[in-house]
């Protein structure tokens, strides 16, 4: 079974609520019976929000890594037939391929559409402090890494199984798919790039 794990936060509901709508209503037929999907949040249970797990983190945007983390490890404790695991974002609708790419390449270890070029050594990505909780948290340089943009990738069992028995790893960060694609280029697994397939996507 392939999961798609969808990333949201309580303050963006609306955004997942229109999201697993349009989900049931243009690919829940073509995913059939080997795709399923797990919305997930942070922070304390709303059950105004159906449908949702609450995982046990904060539900802020510097807690993305333990979030995605969290959301991992629930499908691989709950999911005994998880075959690969493609991750999403709440604001990003994805064209029809993606569901093709994740049903006949979730044997690749890691796929996305690949960076790793663009920034160097120690580079401090000042702009997504804005969107912190708190003001004045340390900024942690990234290490040089070549990973998967953070709004899609897949890693088949094996990558994710690698990256839960990185917890440590996983939470040094605020970049979640760096922190993947560093976990992973540590154990020789690069991403196969898909961008020219995952271009066709639109932000809500």
């Amino acid at each position: 079974m392939i999961y798609f794990l969808v990333i949201s936060c309580q303050k963006n509901k609306d955004k997942l609520l229109y999201h697993r709508d349009f989900i049931k209503q243009n690919w829940q037929e073509m995913a059939k019976n080997d795709i399923r999907f797990v919305f997930v949040m942070g922070g304390k249970p709303d059950h105004s929000i159906p449908g949702v797990i609450f995982l046990d983190c904060e539900d802020t945007y510097e807690h993305l890594p333990k979030k995605v983390y969290q959301g991992f490890k629930y499908i691989v404790d709950n999911k005994p037939d998880v075959e690969a695991i493609v991750k999403i974002d709440d604001d990003v609708q994805m064209n029809d391929y993606c569901i093709k790419m994740a049903r006949y390449l979730s044997w690749i270890p890691y796929w996305g559409v690949k960076l790793g070029h663009l920034f160097e050594e120690n580079t401090v990505y000042v702009e997504y402090y804005s969107r912190f909780s708190k003001p004045h948290l340390p900024m942690i340089p990234l290490k040089k890494c070549i990973h998967a943009l953070g709004y899609t990738y897949c890693l088949n069992k094996t990558s994710i199984e690698i990256i839960l028995n990185n917890r440590e790893e996983m939470y040094k960060g605020y970049h979640e798919d760096a922190m993947v694609g560093r976990i992973l280029n540590n154990h020789n697994i690069f991403p196969v790039d898909m961008g020219f397939k995952l271009r066709d996507h639109f932000r809500l």
